[in-house]
Order: C-alpha cells, then sequence, then structure tokens
C-alpha cells in the first residue's frame, strides 16, 4: 500500500507537468575542481595524474570521490561539456590519431583533421596550450635550434600541464646531449649497431668464442 494520501495521488494525476522538489542540493568538495577534470580527462591524461594535479589545486577530499566522478566520464566517453554537440567533428578519436594531429604541421593536416583540430583547442585552453608546446617543441627539432631548446624547456619546465611538465624536466637533465644532437650532425649510431652486432655473436657463439674467433666474427659479415 501506498503512504501517499490519495489527495496529493490525485494532485500529482493532475498536473501536466511531473513535480519537482525546491529543496537546493548542496555544493560537493569536488565540484570546483570537475572543469580541471574534463579537460585533463579530455586531454588523455591519466587518472593518478590527474588526481596528483587536483590535490595541488587544493582538493583534499577522498580518492574515491574522484575515483566515482571519473568512473562516469569513462563510461560517458565524452565531456559534460561537449555532450549537446550533436554534429561534432571530432567526437571520439583514437589517441594515436590525436597524436598525430597535434604533431604534424597544420597546412599537413587532411581537412578534416583541421576541422577535428580546431574544435580540440578551442574547447580547452588545456589542450590548446599542449598544442602549442608541441608545435613548438617540433619547430626546435626541425630546425635544429638548440638556443631555443633552452627557452622551451624553461618555458615547460613550470607548466601545469604534467606530461609536459616532465618531460621538460628530463631534458634538463641531458640538455648537453640532446643540444649536441641538434648542433652536430654525427652521432654514435654506428657505435652502438657495431656494439648490438657484436653481442648478437656473442650470443649465437654461447659465450666459449676465443678472442681471435670473435675478432673474426665480428669484422666479417654473417
Amino acid at each position: 500500500m501506498s503512504r501517499i494520501s490519495k489527495k496529493t495521488i490525485h494532485r500529482y494525476l493532475r498536473r501536466s507537468e511531473p513535480t519537482y522538489s525546491s529543496a537546493k542540493s548542496r555544493g560537493g568538495i569536488l565540484d570546483k575542481y570537475i572543469k580541471k577534470i574534463d579537460e585533463l580527462f579530455l586531454a588523455g591524461i591519466s587518472s593518478k595524474d590527474i588526481l596528483v594535479n587536483i590535490r595541488e589545486s587544493g582538493y583534499i577530499g577522498c580518492e574515491s570521490l574522484f575515483r566515482t566522478y571519473l568512473s562516469k566520464l569513462k563510461k560517458a566517453k565524452v565531456l559534460s561539456n561537449n555532450k549537446n554537440k550533436t554534429n561534432s567533428a571530432s567526437k571520439l578519436i583514437k589517441r594515436e590519431r590525436l597524436y598525430n594531429i597535434f604533431w604534424r604541421n597544420y597546412n599537413e593536416l587532411t581537412e578534416k583533421n583541421q576541422l577535428i583540430l580546431n574544435e580540440i583547442v578551442q574547447s580547452s585552453l588545456q589542450l590548446s596550450k599542449t598544442y602549442q608546446s608541441i608545435q613548438s617543441f617540433r619547430d626546435i627539432i626541425l630546425n635544429k635550434d638548440s638556443r631555443s631548446l633552452v627557452y622551451w624547456i624553461d618555458n615547460n619546465i613550470k607548466s601545469e600541464i604534467t606530461h609536459i611538465k616532465k618531460f621538460a624536466q628530463s631534458l634538463k637533465k641531458d640538455v648537453v646531449a640532446v643540444s649536441n644532437r641538434l648542433n652536430h650532425e654525427y652521432t654514435n649510431a654506428v657505435l652502438e649497431g657495431h656494439a648490438n652486432r657484436l653481442k648478437n655473436v656473442k650470443h649465437m657463439m654461447y659465450g666459449r668464442a676465443n678472442f681471435d674467433l670473435l675478432r673474426q666474427r665480428a669484422l666479417f659479415k654473417i
């Protein structure tokens, strides 16, 4: 039996629209970080790095609350700020394709990929900054501009985008080696190739060859 009175039931039946409660829900502790979570999720950032990012921004809530919201994003397969864009040019695209779009020069992209890229960078400030960092780094590599590399590292090592920041930090540790590669044509690739070939020869001979035989096998093609 229903605990609702007959008068209430008849009042509901006479209404043309459903009745909603006028009570307002209280804002959750995660609410002010929702936009940032959405942007980082769309950028392909891992859930672990997203949590670290919002922790650094001041989030003090439990991890389970964050995981619950993130699982809804994964199930929906689309961010809340784009859910009404039924004619979206990009919609869901594979990560490998997104990498290719972000790395290649804009003029080298097909018209369809240009539309996708335009929509992506306009939809998120985080993605726009990511694209700009990738393109500037690409120009440095193609132009072999070691001076600009140092500037790029200093500019991106404080980036709020976790992966860009970590990449800049790793480059700074080997900045001399990376700069030398940009400044000089020669590399140690040939030496590394011979070292690998020598290792293969030793493996084929089960490590039992004396130096003279090993030398002959290394000098001649197998």
